[in-house]
């Protein structure tokens, strides 16, 4: 016990004060986050001109949503905060967990929703292969054939 309290109060002494520099430089986070907001807007409007189910569609959407939300916050955590102020420290982390969770929530609800779809898939096309099993079936007894 008396280990972990001494490496704390060597912590301490060694950084006695907050942070007076952001995580990482802005000129290589900015310039990323900017490619990744545009990558995803780009990937959003790409969905729009696809086809395909409206329930994936919309699904997919709300992620990328999700995911514009969270660039910035990302950027500005490692670029632009201090983490002199701790309030606003731990708003925008909490911001970023929390729309983390949501995108994981939202992959989850699309695989989901993926399974659904092949279920369907698989049902109609059973449905088909019976329907053409049977005409053929019923050409073959029929003596015209």
């Amino acid at each position: 016990m008396m280990g972990v309290l001494s490496i704390a109060i060597t912590l301490a002494q060694a950084y006695p004060e907050p942070r007076s520099t952001p995580l990482a430089p802005a000129w290589l986070v900015l310039p990323m986050a900017a490619i990744v907001m545009l990558i995803l807007a780009g990937h959003c409007q790409a969905l729009q001109r696809v086809d395909m189910p409206e329930s994936r569609r919309r699904i997919r959407t709300a992620g990328d949503l999700l995911m514009l939300g969270v660039a910035p916050l990302l950027a500005y955590a490692f670029a632009i905060d201090r983490g002199d102020d701790p309030r606003t420290f731990v708003i925008v982390w909490a911001l970023i967990v929390g729309l983390l969770a949501l995108i994981i929530l939202v992959a989850t609800i699309d695989a989901a929703n993926n399974m659904r779809l092949a279920r369907l898939m698989r049902e109609r096309l059973r449905k088909e292969k019976r329907e053409i099993f049977a005409r053929g079936t019923r050409r073959a007894e029929d003596p015209r054939a």
